[in-house]
């Protein structure tokens, strides 16, 4: 039985599975990040699976179980952030991921706003989200509006602000320079993330100047959400 979320228009549609929640939920910067165990995959399973477009589902087939639940985790958070972000049912959602360089699904995430979405028009562009798992955890998070350019020292209020999210797992005997050092690349990696260029792209002190780096309170991880933004700095 699918769970109720009244859209804009006051219509009810299905987002999630009733009674199911992630572990943790957190509004950043305007950016809802949600994280949960990879195990919190298994009552979900069903749905998840029945929401994925035939190339999400190819990509499953070639990774082991343990990354195919991580990313079929994922792609239910991203799709029930995003349903919530546009008013509508959660398995209307269409996630593509095509990598630029090989054609594979394994690219940045992005929302195909519904036709029938109630706000599939330019006016209310597709939300940005962005995803990150390791360890077992998972991490999603959801802007209500598209990626939208920095331009110097303004931002265009209509369009929305570029973020990425990643995240790794601390091990319980770690000194705080280990854990510096997993901040300091979770970091780079969201700024990747929110570039969308992944880390074959090192990105200099000019790039990384446009966006404000947020810790994300997940339990037993580092994670970290970069936010462009008009004038922004990274923290020292």
């Amino acid at each position: 039985m699918e769970g109720q979320l009244p859209n804009r228009a006051g219509v009810t549609e299905s987002a999630g599975v009733a009674g199911w929640a992630p572990t943790g939920r957190a509004v950043i910067a305007g950016v809802t990040v949600v994280w949960a165990p990879t195990a919190a995959v298994d009552p979900v399973r069903s749905s998840a699976y029945s929401w994925l477009t035939a190339s999400e589902r190819a990509r499953l087939e070639g990774i082991s179980d343990v990354a195919a639940d991580e990313t079929l985790l994922g792609r239910y958070l991203v799709r029930v952030l995003a349903a919530e972000a546009m008013g509508c049912a959660a398995d209307a959602v269409v996630i593509t991921a095509t990598c630029p360089a090989c054609g594979r699904e394994h690219g940045r995430p992005q929302v195909v706003v519904p036709l029938a979405g109630l706000r599939a028009h330019p006016t209310f562009p597709a939300p940005e989200v962005s995803v990150a798992h390791a360890g077992g955890l998972v991490v999603a998070a959801c802007s209500p509006t598209a990626r939208g350019p920095v331009d110097g020292n303004t931002t265009d209020s209509s369009r929305p602000r570029a973020f990425g999210v990643d995240t790794e797992p601390v091990p319980p005997d770690a000194t705080r320079h280990e854990v510096a050092t997993l901040r300091a690349w979770t970091q780079r990696e969201a700024v990747a993330k929110a570039e969308g260029t992944g880390i074959v792209v090192e990105h200099g002190p000019g790039v990384v100047a446009r966006y404000v780096l947020h810790d994300v309170p997940t339990p037993g991880a580092v994670t970290s959400l970069a936010v462009a933004g008009a004038g922004s700095t990274s923290p020292a």
